[in-house]
């Protein structure tokens, strides 16, 4: 097996200290070894640094950053660091299989590839599930554009390993007042790519209550969606074939439906602050005034979906009664769990 590509893990970490050292052992454990394990520091509070610095490893690079408060943006901030060839996100919180790097090379001395796609799992609390279903693609090379519309619903996922020029050439799209900042970027990523090879090397993401993401209300997060979903079906609009700006005005269709639910659930938990930051990103994603009251009030916001399919009332009907009946089902399910 050639040893000549150089591959980073970049990694962002905040408060990192109660599971990044199975994320580093995870990395300097691989069957590969040219690499290296660039780990950027958010100004972390706790004992983060102390345990990244006791890993006597020549190949872990340690840069300290001003807190910034988005992993999304710490790892942007990282790109000027990067002296690997292939690049590969890998959260503080999460760990990878030890032959991950060895199936990208064997991968790589077939074809000159621009992403690898790992096979993502999901742990929580100990359990380990598949998070796709891409047995379809499992060990196939797809072009870009396939593979971006693959992932507006996640049938392909993102935690992916980028050609370095590719990277930084699509560069990174970030707004202050996101904290989920990935997805969006992700997606372009898939989309300006030639080739993109489905891996059977495996990437744990842990559901960890305490990392960033999930600090705020459920609610909030999906605010956070509504704002790349929109940006995505305006990058569709403009780059991408009519059956994929389709997939992408339905995800958004769904998830302005989720945020209506998710407003009658949590509204009466929702402090000043948090009131206020809703109403900044919808209106500084959507650019009305009216999400605060009227047509599409913040508790109505029927209007845009009904806007977003078309003016089509008989199609406006069908998706909403959909999401209503798939509504229930989850609700009567949680109530009897």
């Amino acid at each position: 097996m050639m040893q000549n590509i150089k591959f980073t893990f970049l990694m962002a970490a905040y408060n990192a200290e109660k599971y990044i050292t199975e994320a580093i052992e995870s990395a300097i454990n691989q069957t590969y070894g040219n690499f290296e394990l660039l780990i950027l520091d958010d100004k972390s509070t706790d004992n983060t640094v102390n345990v990244v610095e006791s890993f006597n490893d020549n190949r872990i690079r340690l840069v300290k950053l001003p807190h910034y408060g988005s992993g999304g943006k710490v790892r942007a901030e990282g790109y000027k660091y990067i002296t690997g060839d292939y690049v590969q996100i890998l959260d503080a919180d999460d760990y990878i299989s030890p032959d991950l790097l060895e199936n990208y090379v064997g991968a790589l001395e077939k074809d000159s590839l621009d992403i690898i796609v790992p096979q993502p799992y999901s742990v929580t609390h100990g359990e380990i599930k598949r998070i796709t279903k891409t047995n379809e693609y499992l060990g196939k090379t797809i072009d870009g554009k396939t593979a971006f519309d693959l992932s507006i619903f996640w049938n392909l996922h993102a935690w992916m390993c980028v050609r370095k020029e590719l990277l930084i050439s699509v560069g990174y799209d970030y707004e202050d007042y996101r904290i989920k900042t990935d997805e969006l970027n992700n997606r372009k990523l898939f989309f300006y790519a030639n080739k993109v090879h489905v891996s059977q090397g495996s990437y744990y993401y842990r559901t960890n209550e305490s990392s960033v993401t999930r600090l705020r209300a459920n609610f909030i997060k999906t605010v956070e969606s509504l704002v790349d979903e929109k940006m995505l079906l305006e990058f569709a609009t403009e780059n991408a074939a009519e059956c994929t700006q389709k997939k992408c005005r339905d995800l958004l269709i769904q998830n302005l439906f989720v945020y209506q639910r998710k407003y009658d659930s949590y509204r009466s938990e929702l402090g000043k602050d948090d009131s206020q930051f809703v109403l900044r990103v919808l209106e500084g994603t959507y650019y009305v005034k009216e999400l605060r009251k009227g047509k599409y009030g913040i508790n109505n916001l029927f209007g845009i979906v009904f806007w977003l399919s078309g003016n089509d009332y008989e199609k406006y009907s069908r998706v909403v009664s959909r999401l209503n009946k798939a509504y229930g089902c989850i609700k009567r399910n949680k109530n009897k769990a």
